[in-house]
């Protein structure tokens, strides 16, 4: 049974003195950045030079430097820029300026579990992944609330790395939803397993194994008067139709296609005569909808 934390568990107190850098201003930078200020915590934004959020940050009352600069400033290092680009900015930025004694922390575990970063032995390694978008991390904060996080140490090189981890979640809200423990690899391919299957319209395929095995099922809608409604409410809210492919990250994009082409190139090896019977339906009414 996973170990779960609450606000009782989580002492912000310990990040008393120590200065928090957000590497990125994105979605979640923003959230984290502001949570973290609102909860009296000193904080600084690291971005390149040039940023188009170095003045969106600056506006919004925080301290912004370079991603070098802003690096060696802090004692806490939180990586919030996409997973393409961290090791690059890792190697260049951030490496040459972390010192023993220092945490890098992350909100996804890729790059860690991946071994595309390896930090030094004297780090801490950590992580808090709010289970919610940014500005979700930001609006229930905000509303006195929480999104639930997730906490996985993958080195604890000080003998604080949990501490300083549940410190951190509960400065931007997490522990009031409650905070679980896990850990990079789980995580890492759970999100994935997320995102490239469950998102792009496994959750129907799940709802009917569920079903079949006897198991019930929850639908959480806005249309709970019309099961119909109600179920394909569910499966466009959880991606089935394009949003994945549209706001999900990079490596949900990639799992996505490639599954899509690896299903239609078997379903064309199983069925060619329909699939090119299909397409020729589709071809017509696209032609009567704009001829």
């Amino acid at each position: 049974m996973a170990k779960m934390y609450y606000e009782k568990d989580c002492d912000i107190n310990y990040l008393d003195g120590k200065k928090i850098t957000i590497i990125g201003y994105g979605s979640q930078g923003h959230a984290h950045a502001m949570n973290l200020k609102d909860s009296g915590c000193d904080v600084c934004v690291g971005l390149r030079e040039g940023s188009k959020n170095w003045a969106n940050a600056e506006k919004a009352g925080l301290k912004v430097m370079t991603v070098a600069e802003a690096a060696k400033w802090g004692d806490i290092v939180m990586m919030l820029i996409n997973d393409e680009v961290q090791a690059d900015v890792y190697k260049k930025d951030i490496a040459p300026n972390l010192t023993a004694g220092n945490m890098l922390m992350f909100a996804h575990g890729f790059n860690i579990h991946f071994k595309q970063i390896v930090p030094p032995a004297g780090v801490d390694v950590a992580m808090i992944a709010p289970k919610g978008p940014g500005h979700t991390v930001r609006s229930q904060y905000v509303a006195g609330k929480g999104v639930p996080c997730l906490i996985a140490v993958e080195q604890n090189a000080t003998g604080d790395a949990y501490k300083l981890g549940l410190a951190y979640a509960a400065g931007i809200g997490g522990a009031r939803g409650g905070v679980m423990e896990t850990t990079f690899q789980d995580e890492t391919e759970t999100d994935l397993f997320g995102e490239q299957a469950v998102l792009c319209g496994g959750v129907v395929e799940l709802m009917k194994l569920a079903r079949e095995r006897g198991a019930g099922t929850v639908l959480i809608t806005r249309f709970p008067k019309s099961p119909g409604a109600a179920l394909a409410d569910i499966v466009l809210e959880c991606g089935a139709k394009e949003g994945p492919l549209q706001m999900g990250s990079i490596a949900a994009r990639m799992g996505q296609l490639y599954l899509t082409d690896v299903l239609f190139n078997e379903m064309c090896r199983r069925d060619m005569e329909g699939c090119r019977e299909r397409r020729r339906m589709v071809a017509d009414a696209l032609a009567d909808k704009h001829l």
